[in-house]
């Protein structure tokens, strides 16, 4: 299948099964019908075993489809959310422990974990290799999305801006005030790549006469 409309999207609840070799995912639902996960969606989410999701899939089985069958898999994941982690309601630190039975009942799940720098770097940098302009309030709202059930701290948020604006002192990244108004006192800041990435978002902005 070449195209799709925003109406061929079907939303599955289901549980992961499987976790293959290569990195993808299958899952059921509740129909015990079979969900295929890219492995880019598995990384992103960072699942396992018994994780709740609700997936926004492709039906493979509609003619129209066919040729985009992944195995024996009658949907194709192309986003997901993930509702709920194993892990957060098992006891212990992890699946395994708790179903042998290695940790106390009364153990506290864990807390979500927090994005680090290396995992914001590595987010950034991949947004940054697209030609388009970004602001600080973008790139933390991308970088919500890039990792969800992940918390990105306060601290992590302002380690984000120095690290930026960082950038831009050292002529990595290049930035560019954007004024909607020529009342505006609080003019956007953008960020890109190139330069020539604020030829576009200028031609974007109506100025006044």
């Amino acid at each position: 299948m070449k195209f799709f409309k925003p109406s061929d999207i079907v939303t599955v609840p289901c549980s992961v099964s499987h976790i293959t070799r290569t990195g993808s995912a299958f899952a059921v639902d509740e129909n015990e019908e079979s969900v295929y996960i890219p492995v880019r969606l598995v990384e992103q989410a960072r699942i396992d075993i018994g994780d709740s999701l609700t997936c926004y899939c492709i039906d493979q089985s509609l003619d129209e489809n066919q040729n985009d069958v992944s195995g024996s898999a009658r949907y194709r994941v192309i986003r997901m959310r993930v509702e709920q982690r194993l892990n957060d309601v098992l006891p212990g630190s992890a699946a395994s422990d708790a179903l042998v039975g290695n940790r106390a009942n009364d153990v506290e799940a864990k807390p979500p974990k927090a994005v680090t720098l290396e995992d914001a770097r590595t987010c950034i940098n991949d947004m940054f290799s697209k030609s388009r302009a970004w602001t600080i309030t973008q790139i933390i709202v991308e970088l919500r999305s890039f990792y969800p059930g992940m918390v990105v701290t306060d601290e992590m948020c302002a380690r984000i801006t120095s690290w930026i604006e960082k950038m831009h002192e050292i002529g990595t990244l290049a930035s560019c005030k954007v004024a909607k108004s020529a009342s505006d006192e609080s003019p956007d800041v953008w960020y890109a790549a190139q330069h020539e990435t604020f030829l576009d978002l200028i031609n974007e902005i109506e100025l006044e006469d």
